[in-house]
């Protein structure tokens, strides 16, 4: 026989679900169908309040002889505010996801859009409802043997952007073959997390990104804009020609 606090636990989800049914029969007689309170419901239910339109990763590719690090990159992401009022990022951290070969990276860096998982170390940065704002993570993700990978693309058949148009390449067809090496290496499912802190409440927002998964600077879907890693491969010393203001701020 089942105990007391199990046939309370029953008794008590059931009355849920009776109580929930009344409502939903209630709002269907008033609204005059079923699917309008479903729609009702769903309206008032919590959504995203941002959302990460862009992704790149950087690679740290200063100069020759860095040894391990030249397999550390770093995320960058545009971030947009869907909700009705200001949204404060106080802080950010990344994480290596699907494979062994991931991990945290030895190379952090500091300044302006730039967050560190420490709130104390960092300048919250605010996005307007509405707005979009790029920020780049302060610390680092090591992809093992990234170097190897790389040395396996013929980079002297990949046409860079002109310097004053920005950063990029015209041979799109290659960021398949940096999918494909990527997952042969990783395999199919290693990606990065992002997790995003907003608030004085340090409110949790977590991103994922799949790394074989990469596309081209005109998706704005989240994920990873692999022509723009080509291109920094390539020409480390480029600086990205973003359209910010002094508050990261697409213009």
């Amino acid at each position: 026989m089942l105990n007391d606090n199990i046939k309370k636990s029953l008794k008590s989800k059931w009355n849920m679900v009776l109580a929930f049914g009344a409502i939903m029969a209630g709002l269907a007689a008033h609204l005059g169908n079923f699917n309008g309170a479903i729609d009702l419901i769903t309206s008032l239910l919590p959504k995203k309040s941002i959302a990460v339109v862009q992704a790149r990763l950087e690679p740290l590719r200063i100069k020759n002889g860095l040894g391990k690090e030249q397999d550390d990159v770093f995320l960058m992401m545009s971030i947009r505010n869907y909700s009705m009022l200001p949204i404060m990022i106080v802080s950010a951290e990344i994480e290596g996801n699907g494979s062994s070969l991931i991990g945290k990276g030895k190379a952090g860096r500091q300044g302006i859009c730039i967050l560190s998982s420490s709130e104390n170390n960092n300048e919250p940065l605010t996005i307007q409802p509405g707005k979009t704002i790029w920020i780049k993570v302060g610390n680092s993700i090591h992809l093992s043997g990234l170097s190897r990978v790389m040395s396996n693309i013929n980079i002297q058949d990949i046409h860079l952007f002109a310097p004053d148009t920005g950063v990029g390449i015209h041979d799109i067809y290659f960021v398949n073959i940096l999918n494909d090496l990527l997952a042969k290496k990783y395999g199919k499912d290693a990606g990065i997390i992002a997790n995003i802190y907003t608030g004085e409440e340090r409110k949790k927002h977590s991103f994922s990104f799949n790394i074989t998964q990469g596309t081209d600077l005109f998706s704005k879907d989240g994920t990873l804009q692999h022509d723009w890693f080509l291109a920094q491969w390539i020409r480390p010393i480029n600086q990205p020609q973003f359209e910010i203001n002094d508050n990261c701020e697409v213009k």
